[in-house]
């Protein structure tokens, strides 16, 4: 039940925004499945999740930029995952919590980055990090976000493009990860839930100005690296 809750409320709030299942789901998963089988499943249905966005969305996507986030991924995403492998639970958590909230706040460091940098060096570096800590975590939302406010990419271009990222960072890290027999099946059983909560957020979102979208997430976003710290350290031995 604690599964499915959070897959609900993590699909609802990606269609909202156009990120978040990963910073809803994915601290939820790993907890409550283990570091691998809980990523595994999370960047599984990421994928799907994305997906389903993106079916809604692509006219809008932003090809030339998407392509400068999404290449450099391709040298970071392994790097990040052989990092996470050799991370206990309660460290992973604790990782997972205190990276999203730094890229939370990274915005005001990407804002000196750009004066310093040109228009390619920006998404290119982004895309680096971002591959990393995808591979790491799956979080990478934060980061495409901040870069998004900063770039002052506009709202339904940001959420179209940042569906085509979030699809390559996933199958890039699903092949990082590897694959189990039950994922297919854990999948499935999700699917309905993970459906109803993408067309919830299509109701919500037609509904709410840019702004409440954006605070939704950030609200959301913030809580889940909270609650990740204090779970693991909780489960600190």
């Amino acid at each position: 039940m604690l599964t499915a809750a959070a897959v609900l409320v993590a699909s609802a709030v990606h269609r909202v925004g156009g990120i978040g299942f990963a910073l809803v789901a994915m601290p939820v998963l790993i907890l409550l499945l283990g570091p691998t089988d809980g990523m595994r499943l999370g960047l599984l249905l990421g994928l799907m999740v994305s997906i389903a966005a993106l079916v809604q969305t692509w006219r809008a996507v932003d090809l030339r930029t998407t392509a400068l986030l999404t290449l450099p991924a391709l040298v970071s995403i392994p790097l990040g995952a052989l990092l996470a492998h050799a991370l206990n639970l309660s460290v992973l958590l604790i990782v997972v919590g205190t990276l999203l909230a730094s890229l939370l706040l990274a915005g005001p460091a990407m804002s000196q980055i750009e004066k310093l940098n040109g228009r390619v060096s920006l998404p290119l570096g982004t895309g680096l990090v971002a591959g990393f800590v995808h591979g790491l975590c799956g979080l990478s939302a934060p980061l495409l976000t901040a870069y998004a406010i900063t770039c002052r990419w506009a709202n339904q271009r940001f959420v179209a493009s940042s569906q085509v990222v979030f699809v390559f960072f996933n199958v890039a890290s699903l092949l990082a990860w590897g694959w189990s027999s039950s994922l297919l099946l854990q999948s499935a059983i999700l699917s309905p839930v993970l459906l109803l909560g993408v067309c919830t957020g299509a109701f919500v979102r037609s509904r709410i100005t840019s702004k409440m979208a954006t605070a939704m997430t950030l609200t959301v976003a913030w809580a889940s690296a909270l609650g990740a710290i204090a779970k693991g350290f909780m489960g600190w031995q």
